[in-house]
Parts: C-alpha cells; structure tokens; sequence
C-alpha cells in the first residue's frame, strides 16, 4: 500500500510540473505577442515613409516569424505591397488599439491563440464605426524560441 501511494504521489508531482511548465511557455508566447503587436502598431503609426515601414515590419517579422511565414508575408507583399497586411487583418491601426488589445489561448487549436483589439474603421458611408479585430495565431517553438507561424 505504501509502494502505491509513493507512485500516486510521484505522478501528482510530475503532472504539477507539467502545468507549471505549460503555463509559464503560455505566459512567454503571450508576452512575445503582446511585444510583437505593440511594436508592429507602433510601426504602422509612426508615419514612416513606404520603404522605411516596410523594412521595420520586416525587421519585425525576421525577429517574431518563421521562415514559412515570413515567405508568404513576403508574397503576398509582392503582390499587394501595403494595402494587405494578414498581421493586422488589413484593418487600420494605432497606438489607441493597443489599449483594448487581448491575448488569449485558443482552445480549439494546437498552439493557436487569439489577439482580440477594436479598431476604428468605416462603414460603406464613410461614417466611422468600430470593429472587433480577431486574429488566429498558431505558434511554434525554435531554438528556444517562440515564432508566429500562421495567421488567419
């Protein structure tokens, strides 16, 4: 009987120190985000001239991105240049935003998680509204480090 508790009590403890792992990586892929989207806005915000704002999202991207991500980010800038940007969902942005952003974990995806920030916008009679900005993440582990991999 003591045998079988003793392995009772070792399973509690490494179940414990699993939980205790897995959300602190959930605390650091949730800072990582909230640094990579306050710095992405500020970005954006800062009017910087077309080729100056490209390269510091790039910088941006290198830095918080995979490599699969950064080539599609890359083609569909080929293809769009600044009007699409999958980052921010194509919705405009400002430090304003930043207040009202989330993060959250996304239970029905594998490493996914759900930036939330409203935004001001139009509708189609030029009569500002705002909008609810949700963006679905995937995450991946590289070197010990944590890189946006997906965006939708």
């Amino acid at each position: 009987m003591k045998i079988l508790s003793s392995i009772f009590s070792i399973i509690i403890l490494c179940f414990n120190i699993y939980c205790s792992q897995t959300k602190n990586n959930e605390k650091q892929i949730i800072q990582m985000l909230s640094n990579f989207y306050t710095a992405y806005n500020k970005a954006w915000s800062s009017n910087l001239d077309s080729e100056s704002l490209i390269k510091e999202l790039k910088v941006l991207q290198e830095k918080n991105c995979t490599e699969k991500l950064r080539n599609k980010l890359n083609t569909l800038f080929k293809n769009h240049g600044l009007d699409h940007d999958i980052m921010i969902n194509d919705i405009y942005t400002d430090m304003q935003l930043i207040k009202t952003m989330s993060i959250n974990k996304d239970p029905k995806t594998e490493n996914g998680y759900v930036v939330t920030y409203n935004a001001k916008t139009e509708d189609p009679y030029n009569k500002e509204k705002i909008v609810e900005v949700n963006i679905h993440i995937t995450v991946l582990k590289e070197n010990d480090h944590y890189l946006i991999d997906s965006v939708q």
